[in-house]
């Protein structure tokens, strides 16, 4: 009986800490060191429930040299380049929404980072490129 008693308190010990580092998952500083934990972001960044509320710092310089980049569809977030470097990055998009990142809500902030690189767009009726295209009310 006594073991039963113990093993419950253990599982609701487990229990009670994943959800715990749950909760502070959505609010918690995200670090981007790689190319992989780049690409990983644009992945996820598709609507505004992943990046909103958060921050992302990049913690170094980041080669993306014969590395395939898809924009950052949608940020909400904070993305603090710490005056590091996104560089080699290679941007081939096509339509009006174009740059490292596409879209950008009101209340996003993107500072001190750098981005050196090829950018390559098809213009759809004379729209121009830049490195953050748009704002965009979410």
């Amino acid at each position: 009986m006594r073991i039963k008693k113990i093993l419950s308190l253990f599982f609701i010990v487990i229990f009670v800490f994943n959800s715990l580092d749950l909760a502070f998952t959505d609010t918690a500083s995200n670090v981007i060191t790689s190319k992989n934990d780049l690409i990983q972001l644009a992945k996820n960044c598709t609507n505004d429930k992943y990046s909103k509320g958060r921050e992302f710092i990049l913690l170094n310089d980041i080669d993306m040299q014969d590395t395939e980049f898809t924009p950052i569809a949608l940020f909400c977030g904070t993305f603090n380049g710490n005056g590091h470097t996104v560089k080699n990055i290679v941007l081939k998009t096509e339509g009006e929404d174009t740059g490292f990142i596409t879209r950008i809500d009101k209340d996003a902030i993107v500072k001190d980072l750098n981005i050196e690189g090829t950018f390559e767009t098809k213009t759809v009726e004379n729209k121009d490129v830049s490195v953050v295209d748009t704002v965009n009310t979410i």
